[in-house]
């Protein structure tokens, strides 16, 4: 009995067998190739479009002291650096000069930076019904009071008539409600007040040769805010752009050189 089954245990294995243990191994072989292993989709790449950052300029509004050379300076303005969708706006400065009337800042080809305009400021008149801002060329543009006058100072020093381009003082008046007196203001923070006479003209006058005092002087002197003088703006050196001038039609008077305002930058009516 014993080895009887020892016999069987090491039996070979018969052709009918082998055949179900080859379907057997095929079989597992095959479950073993689709096994449950997950495989991730598809990755979607994320989006790095983002929406346009708008290029724009900020203009600063300082102003200027009257009629003074300078720069009015667009701020440049960008967005954070180094990132999509990231913008940045580089403007150049705009410069004015004494005398203009507008300074523009046009902006780059392609940008969408809008055009930015200043004006100068030469003048302001303040008065009882308006406050007025003239440039340069506004000033100009306004009815010319042209004649001659020149001054004698304390010492007796005489500067001769020369011929002088302006603005009325008058007719400044005119632009903010008129008024019976003004006080004149330098860009230097001076003042001078003038009286309904002074403004009317009704100065006293001397003899531009002797410096003499021309009493009833038959002449009309008409205060103005002169921008020219021997036909040239008037510069720095001789009190302006702007400055206050007594003039007549003929060179043949001077007036007190202490009324003589020079760097005139305001115009306050009462």
């Amino acid at each position: 009995m014993h080895a009887l089954r020892r016999r069987s245990g090491n039996r070979a294995l018969t052709p009918a067998m082998a055949g179900i243990l080859a379907i057997v191994l095929v079989w597992c072989a095959a479950c073993g190739g689709s096994s449950s292993q997950t495989t991730p989709p598809p990755s979607v790449a994320a989006s790095t479009t983002e929406p346009p950052v708008p290029a724009y300029t900020i203009l600063t509004t300082a102003p200027l002291r009257a009629g003074q050379s300078g720069t009015v300076g667009p701020t440049n303005s960008s967005a954070a650096s180094g990132g999509a969708g990231s913008a940045t706006t580089s403007t150049e400065p705009a410069h004015t000069t004494a005398g203009s009337t507008t300074t523009t800042h046009n902006a780059s080809p392609g940008s969408t930076s809008p055009v930015t305009t200043a004006k100068v400021v030469a003048l302001t008149v303040r008065g009882p019904e308006r406050t007025v801002s003239l440039s340069m060329s506004e000033i100009k543009a306004m009815a010319p009071t042209a004649g001659y006058g020149g001054w004698k100072n304390v010492l007796d020093n005489i500067t001769p008539p020369r011929p002088y381009r302006g603005v009325s003082l008058r007719a400044l008046m005119g632009l903010v409600g008129d008024g019976s007196t003004v006080t004149l203001v330098a860009s230097d923070s001076y003042e001078q007040d003038f009286t309904p006479d002074e403004i009317a003209g009704a100065v006293a006058t001397y003899d531009p040769s002797t410096g003499r005092a021309t009493d009833g002087y038959s002449g009309v002197i008409t205060p103005a805010v002169a921008y020219e003088l021997n036909g040239a703006p008037i510069s720095e050196k001789e009190g302006g752009p702007l400055r206050i001038v007594f003039l007549s039609p003929s060179p043949d008077q001077v007036t007190d050189s202490k009324l003589w305002v020079k760097f005139v930058s305001t115009v306050n009516v009462r």
